[in-house]
């Protein structure tokens, strides 16, 4: 493995790690009995939601097939960031939505 893929894989380590936490900032329920989401249906959108999204990142990421381009830095990092985590957000909200629940303000 060269430095670069080393690189990006540390990266991705770090985004996931500071990432896994729950992605939803508004309540979820079914509702026909206005019940919360089972914690199997959250665990299961939420492994989903972030293994779809690391892959996304190391897309992004990725040094262009050893082309020539290097590791990307700085910026480049950062916006693969970003669009990871609301594309990690947008497959969560749409697996809790195929499942039956729908959301709910968050009263906040």
């Amino acid at each position: 493995m060269n430095i670069a893929a080393k690189g990006i894989s540390i990266l991705a380590l770090i985004f996931f790690a500071t990432g896994c936490t729950t992605p939803e900032k508004a309540r979820w329920n079914q509702p026909a009995s206005g019940t919360g989401p089972k914690p199997s249906d959250l665990a299961v959108c939420r492994a989903d939601a972030n293994r779809r999204a690391e892959r996304e990142f190391l897309l992004d990421t990725n040094p262009r097939g050893g082309r020539g381009y290097g590791a990307p830095v700085g910026l480049d990092v950062e916006m693969a960031r970003r669009d990871a985590k609301r594309y990690r957000q947008r497959i969560y909200d749409e697996c809790l939505r195929s499942l039956g629940y729908s959301k709910v303000p968050s009263g906040r």
